[in-house]
């Protein structure tokens, strides 16, 4: 009898238990995406900064809005200008997911890392690469990795890296604030 209510215990327990990552702070995957998530969709509103230094560095703006219900964050960056990009950013069952529209004209997609890189902070968020639409060869330029630290409500620091032939040929960093 003891046997079978062990069992029982130990198959109702193994599922939550198999959700668990070793994040360092013992969250689960769906736990820290959509922690992730709700950092993100914080950032509603408009925020500038200094543009990027290859383009003069003249003031820029970027504009985040929450959409489709709450489960999508659009980012457009330069927003009306020859330049403007959109991101969209989602949950994806335990992670979140983010497609970058690149004035370039391909679509990577990246996806925020869980690994701990950030200290467990989850005022910074780590993207990598996960594929890409419309991109000539994997050789071809694109944006590969992102990383966006969230500082209180005002603040807020993206840092984009592009490759290109395989590596990583320049990066941007965006030091923004709330408007």
């Amino acid at each position: 009898m003891q046997r079978t209510i062990l069992i029982s215990l130990l198959l109702t327990l193994a599922p939550a238990c198999a959700t668990l990552e070793s994040t360092g702070s013992g969250m689960s995957d769906a736990h820290v995406a959509q922690s992730q998530f709700e950092r993100i969709k914080s950032l509603a509103g408009e925020w500038t900064g200094p543009g990027p230094a290859e383009m003069g560095g003249a003031p820029m703006e970027v504009h985040y809005r929450v959409t489709s219900g709450g489960n999508a964050v659009e980012e457009t960056i330069m927003p009306g200008s020859e330049h403007e990009m959109v991101s969209m950013y989602h949950l994806d069952g335990n992670q979140v997911m983010m497609t970058h529209y690149c004035a370039v004209g391909n679509q990577p997609r990246m996806v925020a890392v869980h690994d701990g890189s950030a200290g467990g902070n989850i005022s910074t968020i780590r993207f990598e690469y996960a594929g890409a639409t419309n991109l000539a060869s994997p050789e071809a330029g694109h944006m590969h990795q992102m990383e966006m630290t969230i500082d209180g409500k005002d603040h807020l620091t993206t840092h984009w890296t592009y490759f290109e032939g395989g590596k990583a040929s320049h990066d941007a960093t965006f030091d923004l604030k709330r408007k």
